[in-house]
């Protein structure tokens, strides 16, 4: 167990769990469910079993050394002891493992969201640019093409779709003030 934490002190001890593996029944679905014995298969690590048999171990020392108990009640102590904290230590792997994110953003999410003119883009597709985007709580920088006219920088364009995976094409945000949305009411 110390040399389990030094190892996690030293980033060296990262390893992958038995929880780390995709679940799902003997037919092949991955439906997330729980099914049987899967909570207790979803508990066992190398941590949570190194800490349980520590826990075990010491426990039954100290409960052999003073000679208070027999030896059979030594061994059930230590059992619960150990037992406990096998499920204790699986159960917070567990839940902390939930926060795990991968953390890529995916660029299709890009496409419907609006962003700015970084770097100029040239018109009818004879070049690229760059676009600013806030993507997946992330500002993001995208190469940019058009099929309208030349976008300067600072322009409001919005995603329109993907054309390769570091390009998007975008449409420029046509914003109407509203004196010009009034003076269109009135001329109606």
């Amino acid at each position: 167990m110390v040399g389990q934490l030094l190892l996690s002190l030293t980033g060296l001890g990262h390893h992958a769990d038995l929880h780390d593996l995709p679940t799902g029944d003997l037919d092949g679905t991955a439906d997330g469910v729980e099914h049987g014995g899967e909570w207790f298969a979803g508990m066992l690590s190398f941590r949570a079993i190194t800490a349980a048999l520590t826990v075990f171990g010491l426990v039954g020392m100290g409960g052999s050394a003073g000679q208070r108990f027999d030896p059979l009640q030594t061994l059930m102590i230590a059992l619960v002891a150990g037992g406990s904290v096998l499920y204790g230590v699986g159960w917070l792997l567990r839940s902390l493992y939930q926060f795990k994110s991968e953390g890529t953003v995916q660029i299709e999410q890009a496409v419907g969201k609006t962003g700015s003119v970084y770097l100029s883009i040239p018109g009818n597709n004879t070049g690229t640019g760059k676009v600013t985007v806030r993507v997946q709580g992330r500002t993001m920088q995208y190469g940019a093409m058009t099929s309208e006219e030349d976008l300067d920088s600072g322009t409001p364009v919005v995603i329109v779709s993907v054309l390769t995976p570091g390009i998007v094409e975008v449409s420029k945000i046509y914003e109407t003030s509203p004196a010009t949305e009034g003076d269109a009411h009135a001329q109606s």
